[in-house]
């Protein structure tokens, strides 16, 4: 069984500390060839399923593995918080989703 420290070593991304287990990082794949080499362009989520990332920059950079090895095959990269939201029109206050 991996660990999240060890599925980011495998891909090469910088662990940053974050207490609700969602952090932006550079990009391994993208940033060393841009400008500003420091833009934090990757986000990277832990969950209790695995770890899960996506570039905002190349796009190209996605992706996730659970924790027993098998590829993620989850395809919601943008809309981490938005299964949370209700159906219908109404929208509900800021900190509601993580109550």
């Amino acid at each position: 069984m991996k660990t999240a420290r060890d599925i980011l070593n495998e891909m090469k991304i910088d662990e940053r500390p974050a207490r609700n287990g969602v952090f932006m990082t550079t990009c391994p794949d993208c940033s060393h060839k841009r400008k500003k080499k420091r833009d934090r362009c990757l986000a990277v989520k832990i969950d209790s399923l695995g770890v899960r990332w996506f570039c905002h920059h190349c796009n190209d950079f996605k992706g996730g593995q659970y924790f027993d090895g098998a590829k993620d095959t989850r395809t919601d990269w943008r809309g981490w918080a938005r299964k949370a939201t209700p159906q219908s029109g109404k929208r509900r206050p800021i900190g509601s989703l993580y109550r």
